[in-house]
Parts: structure tokens; C-alpha cells; sequence
């Protein structure tokens, strides 16, 4: 089952990726290479969504370090963190 995080992650991705709803995306999906293959800058987007959507901030450093953009999963995991 999705967390209440996990599934906003999951829209807030459709939504700046452009993908429709239809689009089969869950915890594991790849959001860079041979997944979603998001740009950097839909990347930055997203990241910017993120921030105004959960009112946290994201540090570049910190995503890179916990490997945070690798899957939905570990994405709405990182935010969950910041969320305390």
C-alpha cells in the first residue's frame, strides 16, 4: 500500500513530467536512467514542486548523497524525512 506521501510524489512527477494519469508509474519506478528518464530540468521542476507541496526545502547535496532520485519509493522516503 502507498503512503499518503508516496502517492502525492506519484502525482506531483505526472504533473511536471507531462505524463497522463494512464501513465503506469509506482514506488519503483525509475525516475532517471531507463525509467522515467526525466531531464534536468523537469528534475529542477519537480524539485521545486516538491518544496512548494510539502513547504520543505531540498538541498542538492542531500538528494545526491541518499541517492533520492533513483526511485518514486526512495524520493517520497527522502521526503518523508524532511517532513520530520
Amino acid at each position: 500500500m502507498e503512503s499518503s506521501t508516496q502517492q502525492r510524489v506519484i502525482e506531483i512527477v505526472l504533473a511536471t513530467a507531462g505524463l497522463n494519469s494512464a501513465t503506469q508509474v509506482t514506488a519503483e519506478t525509475q525516475l532517471l536512467n531507463g525509467g522515467l528518464s526525466l531531464d534536468s530540468v523537469v528534475v529542477l521542476e519537480l524539485l521545486l514542486a516538491l518544496e512548494k507541496e510539502f513547504k520543505i526545502e531540498l538541498n542538492a547535496q542531500e538528494l545526491f548523497e541518499a541517492q533520492a532520485l533513483k526511485t518514486v519509493s526512495s524520493l517520497a522516503g527522502f521526503v518523508d524525512k524532511k517532513l520530520g
